[in-house]
């Protein structure tokens, strides 16, 4: 279930303090509540309907789509995906710092296993990215779901 929407989101070296701000919000009256954050690639030709998308990405564990992320970025444009677990609406600001240059990390590390591998026939249906992403250039879209299954 679609949560919020988050835009222009530089893959620059203000990420973690654009995150940071986010989870903070998130940490705000969502007690003992699990999203689920998805990064996509914003390409000014290419619409995305939000609401199937994150149904259809609702079928999959985040840990599968972690491991097949180049076939998800050439059909999507994920970049990234992860769970964020809210136990309590209080929450020092470091640990959310922490918790966003873990993000930084893992989209970093995202952007070089795509780029190496976007080239690669992964036999995709449908392929609406097939070009590499160039990390200091990129802005992305967050998008936040509800995971309705780890309520």
């Amino acid at each position: 279930m679609l949560f919020k929407l988050y835009g222009n989101i530089f893959t620059n070296q203000h990420f973690t303090e654009n995150v940071t701000y986010i989870l903070e919000d998130l940490y705000d009256n969502n007690e003992f509540l699990v999203f689920r954050l998805y990064f996509l690639v914003v390409k000014s030709n290419f619409t995305i309907d939000l609401n199937k998308t994150s149904k259809h990405l609702d079928q999959y564990n985040l840990e599968f789509i972690d491991l097949n992320i180049v076939l998800f970025y050439k059909n999507f444009g994920l970049v990234n995906c992860c769970y964020l677990f809210v136990w309590l609406s209080l929450c020092e600001i470091n640990n959310l710092v922490k918790i966003s240059s873990y993000i930084k990390d893992s989209v970093d590390n995202k952007i070089c296993i795509i780029n190496k591998n976007v080239n690669n026939d992964l036999a995709n249906t449908i392929i609406n990215f097939d070009n590499g992403i160039v990390p200091e250039n990129e802005f992305l879209f967050l998008f936040i779901c509800i995971d309705k299954n780890k309520k």
